[in-house]
């Protein structure tokens, strides 16, 4: 691999406006970045446009289907360990890393010096409870740990978000590469617990070196991401035959199950794909089975909502 260079990956669904901040960001670091990757999940809202006049020097992949962020994931790192990279540096288009940020997580990782180390994440500037710490430890389950005052030395976790991480991509020629036909939801935890399997180590970093562009979520999420959430848990959990993660699953989607009557919104879609998504791990069914699109405003959803009035 080319000796310390850096190939940033964004992984972008319409969301034109906040990618083009996301990308100013990357193209101000004070350690500049070898490559921006951009993966676009076939948007259509002008932002392959948008980067071949104003960030011409990207590389833009455009997705002839959204192919989900495990999708785009699994991409992304193909390609960069195909250019033979050092490191991706992983983002979605809702974060904006600040102009240290990249030199700050290379010195870390030379500090550190592991030769094992599979990924190093960093802290949210803490605009929100949504965003806040990054990475945790895993007993069967997520595990939160104390955590240490900002500012203090990296301290090791087990499983992280990949927003605004450094991955080694020497793990992709042991272990590959995240697992696409997921679509989205538990990508990356399933991929952080393969390299711990595989000897890899993961730190985080407690400095703030990343500023939410949306620091609350949207709203509630809509029921199909509870199918996928059901799906590739399960499916993650069988994988590992772990009885300790099987129970913990349980655990979670009865939590989840009496969320969804309490909020007594949309119950019965909820309830349904749930169950549909823990019948479909048990079948093997990967993939994009459920379209966000049947969902989106002005979609077919909502036209046959429309229509019965």
């Amino acid at each position: 691999m080319t000796d310390e260079t850096v190939a940033a990956v964004v992984i972008t669904f319409q969301r034109r406006d906040m990618l083009r901040r996301t990308l100013e960001g990357l193209t101000g670091q004070e350690r500049p970045v070898d490559e921006i990757v951009v993966i676009d999940n076939a948007t259509t809202d002008g932002t392959a446009a948008m980067l071949a006049e104003e960030f011409p020097h990207v590389t833009h992949f455009r997705m002839e289907d959204n192919i989900g962020p495990a999708g785009a994931l699994a991409v992304g790192f193909e390609y960069v360990h195909a250019k033979g990279h050092r490191w991706a540096w992983t983002h979605s288009d809702d974060v904006l890393p600040k102009p240290e940020a990249l030199k700050t997580l290379l010195a870390t990782a030379e500090q550190l010096g592991d030769d094992r180390l599979g990924l190093l994440c960093c802290w949210f500037e803490p605009l929100s409870t949504h965003y806040f710490h990054n990475g945790a430890l895993w007993k069967g389950r997520v595990v939160q740990q104390p955590w240490p005052p900002v500012g203090s030395p990296p301290y090791p976790t087990d499983v992280m978000t990949f927003k605004g991480a450094l991955i080694s991509m020497a793990m992709v020629s042991e272990i590959g590469v995240p697992v696409g036909d997921y679509f989205l939801m538990m990508e990356e935890y399933e991929y952080c617990l393969r390299a711990i399997r595989a000897g890899f180590r993961h730190y985080a970093l407690p400095v703030e070196l990343l500023v939410p562009l949306e620091p609350e979520p949207p709203g509630r999420y809509p029921p199909w991401r509870g199918y996928y959430q059901v799906r590739n848990h399960l499916a993650m959990v069988l994988e590992r035959r772990s009885a300790r993660e099987l129970l913990w699953f349980a655990i979670v989607q009865g939590k989840y199950l009496a969320g969804a009557v309490r909020g007594h919104e949309r119950v019965t879609e909820r309830l349904r794909l749930r169950l549909l998504g823990g019948w479909h791990a048990l079948r093997g069914v990967t993939g994009k089975t459920v379209d966000p699109a049947w969902w989106a405003p002005g979609g077919p959803r909502a036209r046959a909502a429309g229509a019965r009035r």
